[in-house]
């Protein structure tokens, strides 16, 4: 399976972030949103590199699509290759839910699924959110932090910080007064820092 990103036009958004492990740069995740009408799209690619002593020991890549009609997901199409283990996701709104197909099994889900929708901070207050990774649903909380600046693009702009939480992540969100993604932080296994932000 194939999943290509979108082509920027002048009706989308953008946001492309440098991502760091602590503070080593490991590479990018270009993320753009293409909307008409009550359907949305949203196109991701995501490559990190990792090396010790110039030799690469983890390397990720992640291309994936979704099509949302108001709140609800439509369709997901993603692949992955994390450290060379391939995960296939697709899947398409079917009845009153979604068919899941992913590498390994699949499933069937009724009413309203969204995703990790950093983008949009009102689509992530939902009970169970899918990963475009592995296509698992998981069991995730959204709490406000608090109001907490960030530095963005070389300035400290006033942010909204808010984190989100299921069984396997544990992610910081800031957002501005409008709901425009800022900055993205969560923590690796290892307790190392995973740092996303906007390139100028």
């Amino acid at each position: 399976m194939m999943v290509l990103a979108a082509p920027v036009t002048a009706c989308a958004r953008e946001w492309r972030f440098s991502v760091y492990l602590d503070d080593e740069p490991i590479g990018t995740h270009r993320f753009v949103l293409a909307e008409q009408g009550d359907e949305r799209t949203l196109s991701s690619e995501a490559r990190f590199s990792f090396k010790f002593l110039s030799f690469e020991v983890y390397r990720y890549e992640h291309q994936a699509r979704e099509t949302w009609r108001g709140d609800c997901l439509e369709r997901i199409t993603a692949r992955t290759d994390d450290n060379g283990t391939v995960t296939e996701v697709d899947g398409r709104a079917e009845g009153a839910g979604m068919r899941i197909r992913r590498t390994g099994g699949g499933e069937t889900v009724t009413g309203c699924l969204r995703s990790f929708a950093y983008w949009n901070p009102r689509l992530l207050s939902a009970p169970r959110l899918i990963n475009p990774q592995d296509g698992v649903l998981a069991d995730a909380t959204l709490a406000f932090v608090g109001n907490e600046p960030v530095r963005v693009r070389g300035q400290t702009v006033p942010a909204r910080r808010q984190q989100l939480k299921s069984a396997k992540l544990v992610i910081d969100l800031w957002h501005d007064a409008t709901g425009e993604w800022l900055a993205l932080e969560s923590t690796t296994a290892s307790g190392r820092k995973v740092r996303y932000r906007l390139e100028p």
